[in-house]
């Protein structure tokens, strides 16, 4: 898996989760079209169809079953975000410089 590829895999555990590539790509905030050449892109990459469609959404194929482990993968990268971690005052070696504007004339 090439580096660039990794960006698909939250696609594939979106997929995974909705059953449904409309949801997965409303869920993603992309399109339905992007979705789908992320589909295209998987498949290449596992050498695998991944999911077959069913009468409301898509069924993952056997080997699709690895999802558990890029679920989690996906998971804790996000946990690694700025926006989860905690600001600790007494721990930080930050420095902040606040100024403002005098409304006085």
């Amino acid at each position: 898996m090439k580096h660039s590829d990794y960006s698909l895999i939250p696609t594939f555990v979106a997929i995974m989760e909705e059953r449904n590539c409309t949801k997965a790509a409303l869920r993603l905030v992309v399109s339905q079209s992007a979705v789908s050449q992320a589909v295209v892109r998987l498949r290449e990459v596992f050498s695998d169809a991944l999911f077959f469609c069913e009468s409301h959404g898509v069924a993952p194929t056997v080997f699709a079953q690895i999802d558990p482990t890029l679920a989690s993968a996906v998971e804790n990268i996000a946990y690694m975000q700025p926006e989860h971690s905690r600001f600790e005052p007494l721990e930080c070696n930050k420095r902040f410089v606040i100024s403002s504007l005098s409304g006085l004339a």
